[in-house]
């Protein structure tokens, strides 16, 4: 016999009802009972019920933990892919003195959709794009400019990278520049197409130092000239030339040299920024066995191994852009 009804509890047919409160606050007050007074099976049929409201919880608290620790996995997994898909560059500048820009201000929206489309078109495979777009004094122009010995789609690639990565280290530069081993990208307020510029500049170097000047910076001296000659005589879409050299007198060492230019310079312009960035080699890389100059319209290379790849063919069938006047991007 019951003593007393449960807290709550209705019967009705000798069968207790419960209430909307959880079975753990009902089991509590039973504890106000005699426990001989309960019937054995039913008492463990609520202390079943007991078990399980627990079990719930726990479950409940466990998946919030799980659910956290890949929440949490997936954020860092995301930033770990970011960082790898924009390595760092090689060097970079945000060129404060020429100008700046607001968080979305026209200028802003018109270098977002140039860089956007600036590798859209696949049918330049040459690794030249320069393009512009907007109007007056919101109006952008780019350039990007892949290694001569880069393929398409690595070009494209690098470029993207580009893009993404300048806009964040400069986030309001109306001007700036960033240069990887494979590729340059630079844009600006101002026309630069068609127009040497020598600045901003920086220079990497071997430390290892030759075993002989004299004999070292001669050959040098006369490969870079002759791939000066080459890459200048280049058309509007490939200024580029690679060779090597060697000299029994170095004990047939062998050097490698690359020298490249925007193709958008004339001939004379081109030859002129190269000639200047080669006599800077004593400068910067004096007695070393490598050394590279990177200006943003021209550059140069040497080293006694092998660092470039064999230059793509052109078609020399395919029509280009003509070297004169700016080269507007497109958009529908």
């Amino acid at each position: 016999m019951w003593k007393r009804n449960v807290k709550g509890g209705r019967r009705k047919n000798g069968v207790v009802g419960f209430s909307t409160t959880s079975f753990s606050q009902q089991i509590n007050s039973l504890t106000e009972f005699h426990i001989q007074s309960f019937n054995p099976p039913l008492l463990n049929y609520l202390l079943l019920f007991q078990d399980r409201d627990q079990y719930t919880r726990m479950a409940i608290v466990s998946s919030k933990i799980i659910f956290s620790f890949y929440s949490f996995l997936l954020f860092i997994i995301i930033i770990v892919s970011q960082a790898q898909g924009q390595p760092e560059f090689l060097r970079y500048a945000c060129l404060n003195d020429k100008g700046n820009y607001t968080a979305n201000s026209t200028y802003q929206n018109n270098l977002n959709t140039l860089l956007s489309n600036l590798t859209s078109n696949e049918q330049i495979n040459y690794g030249f794009y320069n393009f512009s777009y907007g109007q007056n004094t919101d109006k952008v122009n780019a350039i990007g400019l892949c290694r001569g010995d880069v393929k398409p789609d690595a070009c494209r690639s690098c470029l993207n990278n580009s893009r993404v990565l300048l806009t964040k280290l400069c986030p309001n530069q109306k001007e700036a520049i960033g240069w990887y081993d494979n590729c340059m990208l630079r844009y600006s307020n101002q026309s630069i197409f068609g127009v040497v510029e020598g600045s901003p500049k920086f220079y990497m170097w071997n430390p290892n130092n030759v075993t002989d000047e004299k004999v070292f910076n001669r050959v040098l001296g006369n490969l870079m000239r002759k791939l000066k000659e080459i890459a200048a005589s280049g058309d509007s879409r490939l200024k580029f030339a690679t060779d090597n050299a060697t000299d029994v007198n170095l004990n047939f060492q062998t050097i490698y040299g690359l020298v490249q230019c925007t193709p958008d310079l004339s001939k004379q312009d081109c030859n002129d920024c190269l000639e200047f960035a080669i006599s800077e080699i004593p400068i910067c890389c004096n007695n070393k066995i490598g050394g590279r100059a990177l200006k943003p319209s021209c550059n140069i290379r040497y080293e006694v191994y092998r660092f470039s790849d064999p230059t793509t063919v052109i078609n020399q069938d395919e029509t280009f852009p003509s070297e004169e006047g700016n080269y507007w991007l497109s958009l529908t």
